[in-house]
């Protein structure tokens, strides 16, 4: 089985407050990461906003793509 299929697998049953709830556990653990990491971030600040906007434009595409 593929790690993917797992994925959705075990995620199948998550509700709305689930994936909030994952989603704050994510942004906690990169805001620490981050803290950890801050002249490596800085250095390269403009390479992750371009990942974040890569990112966010996927995902409403796929949202709102009919």
């Amino acid at each position: 089985m593929s790690l993917m299929k797992w994925v959705e697998k075990k995620t199948k049953r998550f509700t709305a407050w689930d994936f909030a709830i994952l989603k704050v556990g994510l942004i906690a653990f990169g805001m620490v990461l981050g803290a950890y990491l801050t002249s490596f971030v800085k250095q390269y600040v403009w390479i992750f906003v371009a990942l974040w906007v890569v990112a966010w434009v996927y995902l409403w595409i796929r949202i709102f793509k009919k």
